[in-house]
């Protein structure tokens, strides 16, 4: 309820106009961020899929009608914990199947499931960074304690993901309890915080009704240059830390 699927989906798009080259990957059984992306779960091949069969993930790479690629999500996917279960390092089985994809995309965005089970420790430890989507709501700010802590345990194990990012997303600059959360959650994170926050905005919502994307609805709504903005500061970032 943080409008994850969704950032995933904008922020990729996002990037992919500022001529990055991306690859969204589908990590969540529910397969939210497919449908987003106008794809037919029913019929897609997943992560699942591909491993099970002992298959390379390109194969089941498609380029969706928004200009970035995907690997899809199905039903399928729920078997993936059991499968995991008979097999080695079973926590680093997406990290080791993207490898041959890694020198193809600019960026890899991976969505996971609301949960810190199986599928998104898998996600954790494929991941070089992690962006954190949360509201300014009480439960929330509860919601990044606990997966910071699951990161922390990682990063100490094998030295990545990196410190994560927040993003504030549906934020009501007009909601006096959300300012005060935001405000907490400034002087908690101080320098994490992604800017701008992703403000509360219809045009997201009719846009995905009719099978938009919110570049193409709404382009010149709050949220379509919010996620640009977004993307650009992560761009420079990146660009930073590998000059």
């Amino acid at each position: 309820g943080v409008a994850k699927t969704t950032t995933c989906l904008n922020l990729a798009i996002a990037l992919g106009r500022l001529n990055q080259r991306i690859l969204c990957i589908d990590f969540d059984p529910q397969a939210n961020l497919t449908l987003l992306a106008g794809i037919n779960s029913s019929t897609a091949n997943s992560f699942y899929d591909a491993i099970s069969k002992n298959n390379l993930l390109n194969q089941y790479v498609t380029k969706t009608p928004f200009g970035v690629w995907l690997l899809p999500s199905n039903q399928r996917m729920n078997a993936f914990p059991k499968y995991a279960l008979q097999t080695k390092n079973a926590e680093q089985l997406l990290h080791l199947a993207l490898a041959p994809l890694r020198t193809q995309f600019n960026y890899i965005i991976i969505d996971t499931p609301p949960s810190l089970k199986f599928f998104t420790l898998n996600a954790l430890m494929a991941a070089d960074c992690v962006l954190i989507p949360t509201q300014c709501t009480y439960l929330s700010m509860h919601g990044v304690e606990q997966i910071e802590l699951i990161i922390n345990a990682i990063r100490k194990r094998s030295g990545k993901p990196k410190e994560p990012k927040l993003l504030l997303t549906l934020y009501d600059a007009n909601n006096t309890a959300q300012k005060a959360i935001h405000t907490m959650l400034t002087q908690r994170y101080d320098q994490r915080i992604i800017p701008p926050y992703i403000p509360v905005d219809n045009s997201i919502q009719e846009s995905q009704i009719l099978t938009k994307t919110i570049f193409n609805y709404a382009p010149n709504s709050a949220a379509t240059n919010a996620y640009l903005s977004v993307a650009k500061f992560i761009l420079n970032e990146y660009c930073k830390a590998h000059e």
